[in-house]
């Protein structure tokens, strides 16, 4: 219904490595169409219908011990993932292709990489096959570590790091600041609000620590770290020096009860542990001279707003983080305390009779926890101290039936109105009927509900439900079903169906599945929802395992994320 479709796949295999190639072409009359309805112009003689797509892995081992690696993903517009897929990444804001080569020894690693970035979250009103030009690419990355040295017969480890890094783009080395209101075009460069984009890094990282052991009980490791940067803006700005000493003391002790069982059971040994630990953290030093560069992340940090620094690289983790959606602890003068509580078991596995048992170990249930206390906000009045960073839980059970998750966060002293709240976190469950194992035919019975909610500000919120489930009929006829539901805004997000065939020959199997998802309404009399189906057939060749064709289940847990 749309037109011609071509796709292309080449392999090779070398000693050493290996690489895959996938083209993909479509003459997408619609594609046209949609060209010249939405892009406000009678010039229309570069309106094309072609569309493709492009996806290349390959790795190969070089001489001298170098590994290259390189992966290539591209479309010829930022629509063509959406409406017709082939390639992952749907839902995701931009692509990445990178190539990289890097070594390693016994004394040092090193790496060097290129990384190219395509924003595929075009506007409407932007021609979405073209290259967004305000996309900051890293042309290249090189690295350089030695391994942690040891000196004093093994009371002081040290370490060593170089980097440096280029940032660059097509357009103009800065951009405007959105949230400072509009200016004219003429305007000149706004030093230290109008954000910089264009730089070469060099990174310097020193690390030393050392380990105690008080009274055999109780672990102390003090660390030191010292990160300087060297940033070159190619004459648009003074070149910057800047850097920052960090230390670190983690105390923390371990306590722990062994439980012994029926020694003939599975389980003749259960252990519970638990591991408190405390963190103090100050930042003593820092060299921050008076620059452009430094005062546009100290804006948007004052603001509670991202993406006024190139990297994580380029914050000074003094106090907590404004924005939770990029979040840093405080590290300038601050106490981290927590705790992680496991239970371990050793697991008998079956073998023959008068053989000696094989033992296993697993962590069926780990819970942790913890926040910090910022004592530089100790400086402010009773009524501006904020001294309590973000608290989390993290909740994980894995056992042979059942296995869930609990992720929560509390956010202290963030404003909040009848339609946010200072509460993000998630939960979800499963429940395993049956499930064939050491096989190659799947066959398994389970139910599964996840929750979550994140209404911690006015611009993204979630309150979704989903439920999923996995019903093999018999060991050949395995259905499978998911739905998510929106709660904030009383609709169905996504469901999935997929049917999956296995022959009884364990030489093939069959998987039909069908995707419907929301998606932007192209046209007045849209329903708001896209329809995709997708097969995937594979093979058994060697009898280790299937090899597959293509991969609806990647197509399904993207549409639904």
């Amino acid at each position: 219904g749309r037109g011609r479709r071509l796709e292309w796949e080449g392999r090779y295999a070398l000693t050493g490595g290996s690489g895959t190639a996938n083209f993909y072409h479509l003459n997408d009359q619609t594609f046209r169409d949609y060209l010249v309805k939405n892009l406000y112009t009678n010039n229309t003689e570069n309106f094309s219908s072609s569309r493709w797509g492009l996806k290349v892995e390959q790795n190969q081992e070089l001489p001298f011990g170098i590994q290259e690696k390189l992966r290539i993903i591209d479309v010829s517009d930022s629509l063509y993932l959406l409406k017709v897929g082939d390639l992952p990444g749907n839902g995701e804001a931009y692509l990445t292709s990178d190539l990289s080569f890097s070594h390693a020894s016994d004394k040092v690693s090193g790496f060097v990489t290129a990384k190219r970035y395509r924003n595929i979250l075009t506007p409407r009103a932007e021609d979405p096959r073209a290259f967004d030009t305000k996309t900051v690419q890293v042309l290249p990355q090189a690295e350089i570590s030695t391994n942690d040295k040891v000196f004093f017969d093994g009371n002081l480890v040290a370490g060593l790091s170089l980097g440096a890094t280029n940032f660059v783009r097509q357009r103009d080395f800065y951009d405007r600041d959105p949230f400072g209101g509009t200016v004219p075009a003429t305007t000149p460069f706004r030093a230290g609000q109008d954000p910089i984009r264009e730089a070469v890094r060099a990174r310097i990282n020193q690390s030393l620590y050392t380990t105690l052991r008080a009274a055999d009980v109780i672990s102390i490791v003090p660390r030191a770290n010292y990160r300087h940067y060297f940033y070159d803006f190619d004459g648009h700005a003074s070149s910057l020096s800047r850097g920052y000493l960090g230390l670190d003391l983690e105390i923390s002790t371990q306590f722990e009860r062994v439980y012994d069982r029926d020694p003939s059971g599975e389980f003749p040994k259960i252990k519970h542990l638990i591991r408190p630990q405390i963190t103090y953290s100050v930042i003593p030093y820092r060299h921050e001279p008076n620059h452009p560069f430094i005062g546009q992340i100290n804006y948007a940090r004052e603001n509670g707003f991202t993406g006024y620094n190139f990297d994580n690289e380029d914050v000074i983790p003094m106090d907590s983080t404004l924005n939770n959606a990029n979040y840093f602890a405080p590290k300038g003068n601050a106490i981290s305390y927590g705790f992680t509580t496991q239970i371990a078991r050793k697991r008998k596995v079956a073998t023959a009779e008068n053989v000696t048992p094989v033992y296993t170990y697993d962590t069926p249930v780990e819970w942790s926890a913890g926040q910090s206390f910022n004592l530089r906000e100790l400086r402010y009045e009773n009524e501006k101290r904020q001294p309590l960073s973000r608290f989390y839980s993290l909740i994980t059970a894995n056992f042979d039936r059942a296995n869930g998750y609990s992720d929560f966060y509390y956010i202290p002293y963030q404003p909040i109105s009848q339609d946010t709240s200072r509460f993000v976190y998630s939960l979800g469950a499963n429940w395993i009927l049956s499930k064939g194992l050491g096989r190659v035919l799947a066959y398994e019975r389970n139910f599964g509900a996840s929750y979550s909610f994140n209404r911690s500000n006015n611009q993204s919120q979630t309150q979704t439900i989903q439920l999923n489930s996995v019903f093999s009929i018999n060991d050949y006829v395995m259905p499978s079903v998911s739905v998510a539901y929106d709660l904030l805004r009383s609709r169905w997000m996504s469901a999935n169906t997929m049917l999956t065939f296995q022959s009884p020959s364990e030489c093939w199997k069959l998987d039909l599945s069908y995707l419907q998802a929301t998606c932007p309404k192209e046209k007045p009399d849209d329903s708001g929802w896209c329809g995709k189906f997708a097969f995937n057939l594979s093979l058994n060749l060697t009898g280790s395992g299937f090899g597959s064709i293509s991969d609806p289940k990647s197509v399904v847990a993207t549409g639904a994320k």
